[in-house]
């Protein structure tokens, strides 16, 4: 993912202020995961506000697979920080979304 993606990314995420700003935002990442690097993944779950996971859970299904597949994987990398929020994002939504790889 290249830096200037990764500043729309941001963009995005910092404008989030109602249902289609975040749709907007998350659609955003769906269309780039596949090519996240360990900072896109920090730069996301930093910006991803963690309560409102549930108001878009068919967005968060696509995801997901990508969140999990990076914590099963594991990686140095990542912070102390990130990592806890990216278990509390599986977590979120494993439990309450009942989503699953």
């Amino acid at each position: 993912m290249t830096w200037e993606e990764k500043t729309e990314m941001i963009q995005l995420a910092n404008n989030v202020k109602d249902q289609q700003s975040r749709r907007k935002f998350l659609k955003y990442v769906i269309d780039h995961i596949a090519n996240f690097d360990i900072q896109a993944y920090d730069m996301f779950i930093t910006a991803l506000a963690l309560n409102e996971i549930e108001l878009e859970p068919e967005l968060h299904e696509k995801i997901y697979p990508f969140i999990k597949d990076l914590s099963e994987k594991g990686n140095s990398e990542i912070s102390l920080r990130t990592a806890l929020r990216l278990e509390m994002y599986i977590g979120i939504c494993e439990k309450d979304l009942k989503i699953s790889k």
